[in-house]
C-alpha cells in the first residue's frame, strides 16, 4: 500500500502525459458536456430545491482541488478561489474577474498542460490539475446561465 501511495502521489521520471491524446481531450470534452447540460437544464436547476446545496458542493470542490496539491497560488489558483466565493455569494464582481481570468489565462493551461507532463492518468496530479481547471469553467458558466 505504501508503494502505491508513493507512486500515485509522486511524479514520474519520464514523460507520461502527451498533449492532444485521449487523456488530454477527455477532461475537456467532459467539461464541455457539463457546461452544455447546465445550459440545457438551466430552468430546472434554477427552480430545484437543492440548488443552494449544489452551489456549496461546487465551491467546496473548487477549494479542495486548489488546496489538495500544494498551496502556491497562481493565476489559475486565484481564479478558482474567486470562483468558489463567487458561487457561494453570487457576486457579480467576482464573476467578472474570474470569467476574464479563466477565459484569458487558463485556456492556455487546458490547451497545453505542460505541468502534468511527468504525471499520467495513473497519478494524483493529473486529476487534481483537470479538476482545478475545469471546475472553474463549470462554476463560471453556472453563474452565467
Amino acid at each position: 500500500m505504501k508503494e502505491f501511495l508513493k507512486y500515485f502521489f509522486g511524479k514520474g521520471e519520464e514523460i507520461e502525459f502527451t498533449n492532444f491524446s485521449l487523456a488530454h481531450f477527455l477532461p475537456i470534452i467532459l467539461m464541455l458536456a457539463v457546461v452544455f447540460s447546465l445550459k440545457l437544464f438551466q430552468d430546472k436547476i434554477r427552480s430545484c430545491k437543492y440548488e443552494k446545496a449544489f452551489r456549496y458542493i461546487l465551491a467546496f470542490g473548487l477549494i479542495i482541488s486548489e488546496m489538495s496539491y500544494y498551496w502556491p497560488i497562481t493565476v489559475c489558483g486565484w481564479a478558482v478561489v474567486f470562483c468558489s466565493y463567487m458561487i457561494i455569494g453570487k457576486s457579480q464582481t467576482l464573476f467578472d474577474i474570474s470569467y476574464f481570468w479563466l477565459l484569458s489565462g487558463t485556456v492556455f493551461a487546458l490547451l497545453t498542460p505542460t505541468v502534468i507532463s511527468y504525471t499520467g492518468i495513473t497519478r494524483f496530479r493529473y486529476y487534481q490539475f483537470w479538476l482545478e481547471h475545469t471546475l472553474g469553467y463549470i462554476a463560471s458558466f453556472y453563474m452565467a446561465f
